[in-house]
């Protein structure tokens, strides 16, 4: 037989196999879930680029703010995921200045969680 090269598909997936230790084609449906509820709480925190200008195609199922009245506030993520520096032992900033968690007990959960 002759030698055949992976296609360029089968390599990239072959390295996230590496990289990984396993890699799964499709998002499995608990972290499609998750991801959604992350997204949720940044609807309507900014502004609408196409609102203002020839208006947007979306209307009301936009996930941005069409006018100041429906802006809403963003969410505090501060403290919400562990610093990888502090997990290496390398963070430089002080805990009470970082805006990552330097361990468990400085975790905290928005509104959504």
């Amino acid at each position: 037989k002759p030698l055949q090269h992976p296609s360029p598909l089968q390599h990239r997936n072959s390295l996230r196999q590496m990289v990984r230790g396993w890699y799964y084609p499709v998002v499995a449906p608990h972290r499609r879930k998750n991801d959604l509820r992350f997204r949720s709480q940044f609807k309507k925190t900014r502004l609408c680029m196409f609102f203002e200008g020839d208006g947007c195609r979306k209307g009301a199922a936009c996930e941005f703010a069409h006018g100041q009245e429906e802006l809403g506030e963003e969410p505090d993520l501060t403290k919400t995921s562990i610093c990888i520096r502090w997990h290496e032992g390398h963070c430089r900033i002080p805990a009470d200045q970082c805006g990552f968690a330097h361990g468990f007990k400085d975790l905290r959960q928005t509104k959504a969680y």
